[in-house]
């Protein structure tokens, strides 16, 4: 259907009544206001409406926007404890667009249920948009930023559409009722909204978020908080699709894995459900001081989604993996993926609001440290189950790059010929779904998404799942032995052939998990040869080969540092033994020259005794300070060049 759009320039006071009886068939009566305040707002400022007919004369939908004072703006955006409606009085705004500083507060946006849908909310946001930009251009004036507050989904959606941001919430309502969210589109957000350039998904999907952990051996807070506590860690039956979910993935690593060894020593833990913060991609964050909640941040929030969590554990190997599962994604997936490569994923979980009704968020990371001690140990991967390929190609080209689409922060897209055939490369081995990957990202495609539900999708994608977790598994353990060697390697090459067999015997524990031979089908064995191809990192494996290089060397000169030093103490041994051996010897020629030059008794053996401790304290001596004055000479080697530039300096200075 065709809509016209018209202005509040176009009509007069009288229309203002059709749009009343718009709220007054959409909206409960508690929120109908008077027609009179409608009116009255409406005459201080006609620049106040954009609404759509359907024919002359008949409204169907309309956005009323007002021109604020500051006053008014300050109280609805920082400080108000209610949020402002009808109430809001002529008085409070202002008659005309001038200069840089107009703030608008969108107080109504409504289509009447049989005209809901793409064509109507697409004609009344494109109108919205060009109404503004002509205000700008006719006034001469600058829109500064733009408010609205919502309660409803329809209207968080409605505003997030029009990359509005979520600043605070105020719990006005009766008890037990949702609060309202107030949303602000300033900055880059609004520029861009006049741009016409907002993002509308044209895809479905469950997302699902892989991160890799480790632990110390001496890690003692995890044990206490999953296996320790009397709790089973699983997801009740009242707790879908997340039950379904972690019975598919149990039911698959039985069912198509053959290594049972192996199998035992896995454990799945359900950590809850928690709210992940989605944020664009300038990544802005506040540290508010003074809060009950340490490390605390408040953060440019698009919006959040309901997240569940689990953990996949390897405790002999003190190696994990964490699943973030979000069912019917309703962002841009491209700007999680951003978020999980910057490290970015904050969560709302126990935290709140603080005084002005600004969300409160934790970095997910530093809260798994403090709450089981877990450390990252490696990249994170993403799975999305999707009914289909976005519209745009170009946007499934920076999903398999795992780089946002929609960017705040830059104005051009990844473009590489690689990618964009990895994206017409159709992996799949059977016949219900198509697959795409990267070395970050498993892009499925379900045929049936559509027509399954939640819990029924979660059959189809814990067959890929199940896989990706064993590879991670994997990439962890050779992160995790990386990251020891290199500790090695910094500590002046403490290490030695036991040291380097405990790190082979603790990465060893994996290869079960990777090896394609254990994996029970032979379709099965391919998915999982293309998951573990993909997911091989070229760079982890070349800095691997060339540690082991340089760890065999160190080594080698250790074995053989530690060798010399040992026939240096074999000599010095022998050779206090060949002098004890002649002391009869001297001890006799010792007491005839004490005889002669008349010293009473025989005191050769004592004499000969000091003369032997001494000597052994002067060698130990002379050895030690031999190898402080080498280790000195090692660092200033190190050192020196800058010592000799800082004294050129100091020399020039002096001239």
């Amino acid at each position: 259907m065709n809509y016209r759009v018209i202005t509040g320039e176009d009509i007069d006071r009288s229309y203002i009544a059709k749009l009343y009886k718009i709220d007054c068939t959409v909206y409960e009566e508690k929120y109908w206001g008077e027609l009179v305040n409608m009116e009255r707002r409406y005459v201080r400022n006609r620049k106040s409406f954009v609404i759509i007919e359907d024919v002359p004369g008949h409204p169907v939908g309309y956005i009323n926007f007002l021109l604020t004072n500051d006053e008014l703006w300050e109280e609805i955006v920082e400080t108000g404890d209610i949020i402002r409606d009808d109430d809001i009085a002529p008085e409070e705004l202002r008659e005309k667009f001038e200069g840089e500083d107009n703030n608008l507060f969108i107080i109504s946006v409504v289509i009447l249920p049989d005209y809901r849908g793409k064509e109507a909310a697409s004609a009344l946001t494109d109108g919205f948009i060009k109404y503004l930009n002509k205000i700008q251009k006719e006034d001469d004036c600058k829109i500064k930023a733009i408010s609205g507050t919502a309660v409803s989904e329809d209207g968080q959606k409605f505003l997030r559409r029009l990359n509005f941001r979520c600043v605070r919430e105020v719990k006005d309502l009766e008890e037990g009722s949702a609060p309202d969210l107030v949303f602000v589109c300033d900055g880059d957000y609004l520029e861009n909204l006049l741009k016409g350039k907002i993002y509308i998904k044209s895809y479905k999907d469950d997302v699902f978020l892989f991160l890799p952990f480790a632990d110390n051996e001496r890690n003692l807070k995890l044990k206490n908080k999953l296996t320790r506590d009397g709790k089973d860690h699983i997801p009740g039956e009242d707790e879908e699709p997340a039950h379904s979910l972690y019975e598919q993935l149990d039911d698959y690593l039985r069912y198509e894995y053959k290594n049972e060894d192996a199998i035992e020593e896995l454990e799945r833990y359900y950590l809850g459900k928690f709210p992940v913060l989605v944020t664009s991609d300038t990544y802005e964050f506040e540290k508010v001081k003074g809060l009950s909640v340490p490390d605390a941040e408040i953060w440019e929030e698009i919006g959040e989604v309901e997240a569940y969590m689990f953990l996949q554990a390897l405790e002999v190997s003190h190696l994990y993996v964490l699943m973030i599962y979000i069912p019917n994604c309703k962002y841009s997936s491209s700007q999680l993926e951003d978020q999980l490569s910057h490290g970015c994923i904050k969560i709302r979980h126990e935290l709140g609001v603080d005084s002005k009704g600004r969300h409160l968020y934790k970095d997910l990371t530093d809260l798994l440290k403090e709450k089981y001690g877990l450390i990252p140990c490696g990249q994170g991967k993403t799975i999305l189950c999707m009914n289909k390929k976005p519209a745009d190609e170009q946007e499934f080209i920076n999903i398999l790059a795992a780089e946002t689409y929609m960017s705040y922060r830059q104005d051009f897209y990844v473009n590489n010929e690689i990618l964009r055939e990895i994206a017409g490369n159709d992996l799949a081995v059977y016949d219900y779904y198509h697959v795409y990957m990267t070395e970050n990202v498993v892009a499925f495609i379900l045929n049936e998404y559509n027509e399954c539900t939640e819990q029924e999708r979660t059959d189809y994608i814990a067959s890929y799942i199940f896989i990706v977790e064993l590879m991670m598994l994997q990439n962890a353990a050779m992160n995790k032995l990386l990251i020891k060697v290199d500790n090695a390697l910094a500590n002046e090459g403490d290490v030695s052939y036991v040291y380097i067999s405990k790190l082979y015997k603790d990465y060893s524990r994996i290869i079960p998990f990777c090896d394609i031979r254990n994996f029970m089908y032979y379709g099965t064995q391919m998915e999982a040869k293309h998951i573990k191809a993909a997911f091989e990192n070229d760079e982890l494996h070349a800095a691997y080969n060339d540690q082991q290089a340089a760890l065999e060397q160190i080594v080698d000169m250790t074995s053989a540092e530690e060798e010399r030093r040992n026939n240096a103490i074999i000599n010095i041994a022998a050779i206090i033994l060949s002098v004890v051996q002649i002391k009869e010897f001297v001890v006799l020629l010792l007491n005839e020259f004490y005889f002669k030059i008349n010293v009473p008794g025989e005191p050769g053996d004592n004499t000969f005794n000091v003369i032997l401790f001494g000597g052994s304290i002067i060698v130990i001596a002379l050895y030690f300070i031999r190898r402080q004055r080498r280790n000195y000479n090692r660092l200033s080697g190190l050192g020196g060049s800058g010592k000799r530039r800082k004294n050129r300096r100091q020399g020039e200075d002096d001239e």
